[in-house]
């Protein structure tokens, strides 16, 4: 063996021997993050215990909150992402004369993640699985918002004898996907990564150590203005908030769940507003603004599949009509609930 082939052998023996031990390394950090993140989630569930109900829900924990009295009795559902927290502001103002349930879908606040790929018949499912266990007798009101007006139509159709009425606030629609372009629909398929490459950073504990509210002005899908931001930035460091919102974003995107809803979702002759956002960041995007009439087009007719149904816009608004006008969602529930 010449002394040019012993260099090399040694080279490539020192090489390994850094890279095994960068590996080690790494996987030593990953540990201690993993470890990290599990008592971080152990401290935030001491810190922020349940204020409602837990009920056993097809083999997982789902949470409700419930307070006043009344009938019929008004269901909260949040947009993707969010929980019973988001409603924070209108329920005081509706439990003052009737009774409200704000619930967590699966993944989402105290609710555990679920297996399954969420199409919005698992969550309609879940949510007529929920109100039996917990014993919230009907008939309902439902309110959703944005991500949860899929399943809660799919609901609001298959238990028609139990519905008294329903406000979708901006609600996703199945008509979504057709409405894009198809690289603004590449962008939505994008994201779904997006969300599990947060997930693995919540997973080994960097998104917790980073915090979450030192990223909501920059970070794509984390909320800025939480109507509880302690427990919000505590919820969304944990990897179930990001698995869940995976899910739900795969599900818009899925054609054969979309075709569900279609079939479904029929809406039937019940009270019922729809509210459209009023203005989307539009400013000389010509597909954006065009996107937002097509769609106020489509809620509209949506709406009209109810005789008693009708669609506002709620103006100056976001999508995010919970935050910028809550006063018009408040409005809606209450004409429905007059109804």
């Amino acid at each position: 063996m010449n002394e040019k082939t012993t260099m090399k052998q040694g080279c490539l023996g020192t090489a390994l021997r850094i890279g095994a031990g960068l590996l080690v390394g790494l996987l030593f950090v990953i540990v201690i993050g993993i470890l990290f993140e599990a008592r971080a989630e152990t401290a935030a569930a001491a810190q922020f215990p349940p204020p409602g109900q837990i009920v056993e829900v097809n083999g997982r924990n789902m949470h409700i909150l419930c307070t006043g009295t009344g009938s019929p009795t008004i269901i909260l559902d949040a947009g993707q992402g969010g929980w019973s927290s988001d409603w924070a502001d209108l329920m005081p103002r509706l439990s003052a004369n009737n009774r409200v349930c704000a619930y967590d879908r699966a993944g989402y606040g105290w609710s555990a993640v679920a297996e399954d790929g969420r199409s919005p018949q698992d969550a309609a499912d879940d949510l007529a699985a929920l109100l039996s266990t917990a014993q919230i007798e009907p008939s309902y009101v439902l309110v959703g918002f944005s991500h949860a007006g899929l399943a809660d139509r799919i609901f609001a159709a298959q238990h028609a004898d139990q519905m008294a009425g329903m406000v979708l606030v901006d609600p996703a629609t199945e008509f979504d996907n057709e409405l894009m372009s198809s690289e603004l629909g590449q962008q939505q398929e994008t994201a779904v990564g997006l969300f599990k490459g947060f997930q693995f950073m919540a997973q080994i504990g960097l998104l917790r150590l980073i915090g979450p509210e030192n990223m909501a002005g920059s970070a794509p899908f984390i909320g800025t203005k939480p109507a509880d931001p302690d427990v919000y930035y505590a919820f969304i460091a944990a990897p179930q908030w990001w698995a869940a919102s995976a899910q739900e974003f795969a599900s818009r995107l899925n054609d054969d769940h979309m075709a569900l809803v279609r079939e479904q979702g029929t809406i039937q002759d019940i009270p019922l507003v729809i509210i459209g956002s009023d203005v989307l960041d539009t400013t000389g995007n010509a597909e954006l603004a065009g996107l937002q009439a097509a769609r106020h087009e489509k809620l509209n007719a949506l709406a009209a599949q109810s005789a008693q149904g009708q669609f506002i816009i709620a103006e100056g608004s976001t999508h995010n009509i919970l935050v910028d006008r809550s006063d018009v969602i408040l409005t809606a529930i209450e004409s429905v609930m007059g109804q």
